[in-house]
């Protein structure tokens, strides 16, 4: 059939139940710029003739990938392979929930024209490469659920100061890779202003929450639950400075904050005052906070 279709621009055969492997005649269809092939069973190795697709765009392969899956050497990353950079129009990038393997290797930043990247829920390995930041385009990055590493408070190797680079960018997930490690730097306040969702849960962070964050004045959203925060004030910087716009979900649980809680001193919660349109604070597993609160977050704007 793809033999027959080399004028072909879009194919989206998603949610179809299709079983087995693509066919190399993929390779015919040169024109194709969308490619879904979401909630299906995939299995062996992409044909290496998706490589002469050179004008794709969109590639979305999302859930129902069979363990047998892989990806040619010079596409996305394969239990043996790195990307290099010939999809230069590649814009969306979905291969999440599956059960795919491999590592991010550093020619991942070559596709410059990313503004989606979605690896969200598979096996992947090894260090999150700093040439992210290549990607100055990129509006979704979501490593979410992985095994992938990186030393955060090295600002020449951690991939979180490449991503300063990132203007567009507005959501930011590295939750549950336990191999990310080290302390957030002052430096996370140059992420992008447009920032508005940021999950860095169950990793091993440790340190302070700079008060720097204070820059994000659209975020909605962070997650930083599950590390190993060892804090002796919350950044009161941040509670300050925000004007919130819409509703902020704030959740801290289960880290080491520790903070006395009294009326002479006006830490942790007392700097959340301005916080009228809060939703969800939560601050829950953290023992070595004590004492009480009344005034502290009483004395709020009405």
């Amino acid at each position: 059939m793809f033999e027959r279709l080399p004028k072909l621009q879009e194919l989206d055969l998603g949610i179809n139940n299709l079983e087995g492997i693509l066919p190399k005649e993929i390779g015919n269809m040169t024109m194709l710029r969308i490619l879904y092939l979401d909630g299906n069973r995939i299995k062996g190795v992409i044909p290496h003739q998706i490589g002469d697709l050179l004008n794709l765009e969109e590639l979305s392969i999302s859930s129902g990938l069979q363990k047998q899956f892989l990806l040619p050497s010079h596409f996305l990353p394969g239990k043996h392979a790195p990307i290099v950079g010939d999809f230069i129009y590649l814009e969306e990038v979905n291969i999440s929930r599956g059960l795919l393997e491999g590592y991010l290797p550093p020619s991942i930043g070559n596709l410059t024209s990313l503004r989606i990247l979605d690896l969200a829920h598979n096996s992947l390995t090894g260090r999150i490469p700093f040439t992210l930041g290549n990607l100055r385009d990129l509006e979704v990055l979501d490593l979410s659920d992985n095994d992938l590493s990186s030393t955060l408070s090295s600002s020449k190797s951690s991939f979180l100061s490449s991503l300063e680079n990132c203007r567009s960018l507005s959501y930011l997930s590295f939750a549950r890779n336990p191999s990310i490690i080290g302390y957030l730097p002052a430096s996370i306040g140059n992420q992008s202003s447009s920032l508005r969702h940021l999950d860095a849960s169950s990793c091993n962070i440790s340190g302070r929450i700079p008060g720097d964050i204070g820059k994000w004045n659209l975020v909605e959203y962070m997650d930083f639950s599950g590390n190993q925060f060892s804090v002796q004030t919350f950044p009161m910087m941040y509670c300050s400075q925000r004007k919130l716009r819409d509703p902020l979900e704030q959740v801290l649980s289960g880290n080491d904050i520790s903070s006395t809680l009294s009326p002479s001193e006006i830490i942790l919660l007392s700097s959340l005052a301005n916080y009228r349109d809060l939703r969800v604070l939560a601050f829950g597993m953290n023992p070595l906070i004590s004492g009480y609160c009344e005034s502290s977050i009483s004395s709020g704007p009405k």
